[in-house]
């Protein structure tokens, strides 16, 4: 290959945008090869400083994520997460795990299911089980579709201490709540978990 065409290739790949180049971003080596999460799991010895899902990356199509043993999970300001039939976001099932959704007024966050899975229930939703790290937050961010657990879209497995998890902004629609689920679940009944400025299908949420 010519010096020019080798010039012409790298200011090809330059300006191609992030999603062409690899997903997300993170410390322990190359990024993914597209926008495809397909059960990742995310630990401290996978992403040292943690994993970033970018906006410029999104949409993304998701099949669970797990977030565990130290791992950090960011989901950046506008990216929009597309998750696949029976999938979820687990934090802290196994060892510590912390899950960051920071999104903005702007540039809120979504979290929905694939176009042919548009009905309630179509995905399961988040849920922090009781290793889930002090600090993790959803904030300005809309969930749709979820609840196919029969549990809610925020699930809440284990007893956390209070403001372990911070809830704002959120805008929770479409739960599957003919089969029993609701917004938000706590699983052992104790309301740790404050949602401030909460709604689910326009309705006010209080807990």
């Amino acid at each position: 290959m010519s010096t020019s065409s080798i010039r012409i290739f790298t200011l090809a790949l330059m300006a191609a945008p992030l999603c062409s180049l690899g997903c997300g971003s993170g410390t322990s080596g190359s990024p993914t090869v597209n926008c495809t999460v397909d059960n990742w799991t995310v630990t401290a010895a996978s992403y040292p400083s943690g994993l970033t899902l970018t906006s410029k990356c999104s949409p993304y199509t998701v099949d669970s994520i797990t977030v565990e043993d130290g791992g950090v999970l960011t989901i950046e300001a506008g990216a929009t997460l597309k998750f696949s039939d029976n999938t979820v976001i687990f934090v802290g099932q196994s060892g510590t795990g912390k899950l960051l959704v920071d999104g903005t007024a702007q540039n809120p966050v979504t979290l929905t299911t694939q176009p042919n899975l548009q009905l309630p229930g179509g995905w399961y939703g988040i849920e922090f089980w009781s290793g889930t790290a002090s600090g993790s937050q959803v904030t300005y961010a809309t969930i749709d579709y979820a609840g196919g657990n029969d549990d809610g879209a925020i699930v809440v497995e284990s007893a956390l201490p209070a403001g372990t998890v911070t809830l704002d902004h959120l805008t929770i629609n479409n739960t599957d709540t003919a089969d029993g689920a609701v917004p938000i679940f706590m699983g052992d009944g104790s309301p740790t978990i404050a949602c401030s400025n909460c709604t689910a299908d326009g309705t006010n949420l209080t807990h």
